[in-house]
Parts: C-alpha cells; structure tokens; sequence
C-alpha cells in the first residue's frame, strides 16, 4: 500500500504528466525518489505511531515501556513534524476515538475482545489518515530553490539532478522539466514556499527555525 501511495504522490507532484513523471525517476534515479518520499512520509508515519502508542498506554494498567516509547515518539514527531499536520490529525483521531468510545458504552458484551478490535481500528485508521495527509499535502519530497542561470534567468524548481554536464529542475509553478548545461548555472539557494510555510509545534512557541530560510 505503501509503494502504491508513493507512486501516487509521484503522480500528483507531476500533476499527473506521465512523461514528467518518468523524467523525474530517469533524472534522480528510482531509488534516489524511494528514499526521498520514505524520509518525507515518515513525520507522518511517526506521529501517528505515537499517538496510538499514547493512546495504548493510557488505557492499558501495565504499560511503563509502553509510556517511554509514546513520550519519546511523541517528543520526537512534535519535533520533526509540521504543526497543522499535528493539529488536523490530533483533531481527527479524537472524534474518532470519541466515536468509538460511546459505541463502548452502549455495549457490554466481550468488552475485552472488543477493546482490542477497537484499538487496532485507530492504528489503522491513523495510518491511513497520516498517508492521505501525506498525499494531500502540497509540497515535493524535494526542498525548493532559486536556480539561477546565466544570463540571470532565476527559476523556483526542485533540482532533480545536478550531473556533471547538465542539470534537470522541476520547475514549480506548472511542473515543466527544464535542462540547463551545469556550467550555466550560477548559483543555487534553498527557500520556503509561501502560502504554505510548515513550522513545527516548538518553532511556533519559540520562534525561530524556518525564518532561516528565505521566501522563494
């Protein structure tokens, strides 16, 4: 399922150009892209491990190790992750969790088994909620930068390969693959996308973190 989001995904960023598509796997190389969605997706994939780890221990009585492992996933994915990633899924696993409790209570037989079947509805449930977030969220694998090339053309794109002779962006705003000859490119520099910046939880409380970036 994993490899069929990331093909997905792939799909999407390339806003369904198949020839883009394969361009983008040629330039950067298949595993390259793997390795580039798997690092993308994991915030994701950690947060939503955490919560449902949190949310074990609280309703399990012998759950030290249980507890460690949710505060340190939790500590972590607040860390890594970005706050309305956090915030929409927190708020979407409560109403699910909030459903599935008051369905407990109307019950009473087999309580046990039935807490177990429940459970494992929300790990499941919060995998797939992390994945479709990761699908929906706007933004490539790929940091975005200000090339620019001589003649001081400067386009947004995510550099897909920066080979020895020539170099292959994607370029951002219509998803077009543009080859310039290495030689010609000046200069390079990461910047953050604007409406969709992506601080954490502590850069929100502290401040800091992404400002060291520049808008593109």
């Amino acid at each position: 399922m994993i490899f069929v989001a990331f093909v997905v995904k792939v799909m999407l960023e390339t806003r369904g150009n198949r020839e883009v598509a394969l361009g983008v796997l040629q330039g950067a190389g298949a595993a390259n892209v793997l390795v580039g969605l798997l690092a993308a997706y994991i915030p994701y994939l950690l947060l939503s491990g955490a919560l449902y780890l949190a949310m074990v221990s609280v309703n399990t009585k012998q759950a030290h190790l249980t507890t460690t492992l949710a505060v340190v996933a939790v500590l972590v994915a607040l860390t890594i992750t970005p706050a309305w990633i956090v915030i929409v899924l927190v708020a979407l696993l409560a109403l699910l969790i909030a459903g599935r409790l008051q369905r407990r209570r109307a019950r009473s037989v087999a309580r046990n088994l039935r807490w177990r079947a429940d459970w494992r509805e929300v790990m499941l449930a919060s995998q797939l909620i992390a994945l479709t977030l990761y699908l929906v969220a706007p933004g490539m694998w790929l940091p975005p930068e200000r090339v620019t090339v001589g003649g001081g053309t400067t386009e947004i794109a995510y550099v897909v390969e920066a080979g020895t002779e020539w170099t292959t962006v994607l370029r951002e705003h219509d998803r077009v693959l543009l080859r310039f000859r290495s030689e010609a490119v000046t200069a390079r520099e990461v910047c953050r996308l604007r409406p969709w910046p992506s601080p954490t939880i502590p850069q929100l409380l502290l401040g800091g973190g992404p400002e060291a970036v520049g808008d593109c």
